[in-house]
């Protein structure tokens, strides 16, 4: 009965939240990704880059293509626009927010449900800060705005990294058997292993972090740690499977996820000349996106400080796990994006749930009580500031000539069959290239 009223509450919540983001029109790239859930391009060339004489063009898209084959696929389970509303943007784009957000949904509903069990035996106090905490998390700014665009990163990329920090979290909370346990961990990490070549480098990573803290534990604490060696070598071909499986179903946008990883580490990063005051203005203007972030990481490290001795060592690679994730992105000056940061909001939330005792003392009780505050009133006045705001104004072209094509931005023409454009997220320059080779030219 509780779990029931648990669910309802939690799923109106949810979406009270993100109600007056869901007619927002779409935005330069969401239109990309409107097309990919409704027209259905076939592999390899995913992304809607042009209308040219009336025909779409689409071209590859440098990310693995798993992360877009899964979008199709719930799609096709749950079609978000019908033939008769596509044309219509304010049919269409509210029902294709909606579908969006149904990915967040499935993982901070399962954030929600481990919260309740985890604190089932730790009292009133602790459980309802505890399922506060989470359902405010869900509710942030970072995890709203991103649930509601239509990107990979929120989405897709957020149920697959949640589907491994929730592994570690079973883990290290003993629910399962050992065999399962091992099992679970598999088929997650190799789930993990189909997405963004950079979360697979982060859990690699974590593996790394995790095997010299595993002896330290053993050191400090005279635990036997053999399970938790062969854990993390049955994790490691989890993920090299996912990653053979998406290189053999598609190899040139594995590969060129990999390039695309290696150029914006090499350019866009605190550590480049010009990355570090670029990096300054990108975090100055993330702040208050990754401000979620950080409450539940001092929340979790404050935990963890408290009862070191008889931390669960899986809640170590969560925790490691949440970290790379995080903090991958966070020294990249590439943009300030809130989405790079949706997969790392679920992995600190389950990392916690992994460290949090089962009988936390009155000091870790009373920073979860401040924890939960802290996130609600967060919450509160975000939501409170975007009921005031007017939404972001489409202006097409009224007239074009046929002499040559507009750059325009794809979510404002994605859906519209009579006008050509070529799309702003190629530039100017590969837009130019991009026309020539049908002998067309850019409008200036």
């Amino acid at each position: 009965m509780l779990s029931a009223v648990f669910v309802l509450g939690f799923v109106a919540i949810y979406f009270l939240a993100r109600l007056p983001f869901l007619s927002d029109p779409l935005y330069c790239e969401e239109g990309i990704f409107a097309a990919i859930v409704v027209n259905q391009p076939p592999n390899p060339d995913y992304l809607l880059v042009a209308r040219i004489d009336g025909q779409e063009h689409y071209q590859r898209s440098a990310h693995p293509a798993p992360l877009y084959e899964t979008m199709k696929l719930a799609a096709k389970l749950w079609p978000p626009v019908g033939p008769q509303s596509v044309h219509d943007d304010t049919l269409a784009t509210p029902r294709l927010r909606f579908f969006f957000c149904l990915f967040q949904l499935v993982a901070w509903l399962g954030v929600g449900l481990l919260a309740l069990l985890v604190t089932r035996a730790s009292g009133v106090v602790v459980q309802i800060a505890t399922i506060v905490i989470v359902a405010a998390a869900a509710a942030s700014p970072i995890a709203v705005v991103t649930s509601t665009e239509l990107q990979v990163d929120g989405s897709v990329g957020a149920l697959m990294v949640g589907v491994m920090a929730a592994a570690t979290c079973l883990a290290a909370r003993r629910v399962l058997p050992v065999l399962v346990t091992c099992a679970t961990l598999f088929v997650a990490a190799a789930v993990l292993g189909l997405g963004k070549q950079e979360w697979s480098l982060a859990l690699v990573a974590a593996l790394g972090l995790w095997f010299p803290a595993l002896f330290a534990l053993r050191k400090w604490t005279g635990r036997t740690i053999r399970l938790h060696v062969v854990a993390a070598a049955v994790i490691l071909v989890g993920l090299l499977l996912g990653n053979l499986l998406s290189y053999m179903y598609d190899p040139e946008n594995w590969l060129g996820g990999i390039g695309v990883m290696r150029r914006i580490a090499g350019r866009a990063t605190i550590a480049t000349g010009a990355g570090t005051s670029r990096w300054l203005e990108v975090t100055a203007e993330r702040l208050n996106d990754l401000a979620t972030i950080f409450a539940l990481g001092v929340c979790l490290l404050i935990l963890l400080a408290r009862h070191i001795k008889t931390v669960e060592p899986y809640a170590l690679l969560g925790l490691f796990l949440a970290g790379g994730l995080f903090g991958g992105y966070f020294i990249s000056s590439w943009a300030s994006y809130p989405r790079y940061f949706a997969p790392s909001l679920l992995a600190v939330a389950l990392a916690l749930l992994a460290v949090l005792p089962a009988n936390p003392d009155r000091v870790a009780q009373r920073v979860l009580l401040a924890t939960a505050m802290v996130l609600v009133l967060h919450s509160a006045v975000f939501i409170a500031d975007r009921i005031g705001s007017t939404p972001r104004q489409v202006h097409l072209p009224e007239s074009v000539s046929r002499e040559c094509v507009p750059l325009l931005q794809a979510g404002d023409v994605w859906n519209k069959p009579d006008i050509d454009f070529v799309a702003r997220s190629l530039g100017p320059e590969g837009a130019k290239a991009h026309l020539a080779r049908y002998g067309k030219t850019l409008c200036e």
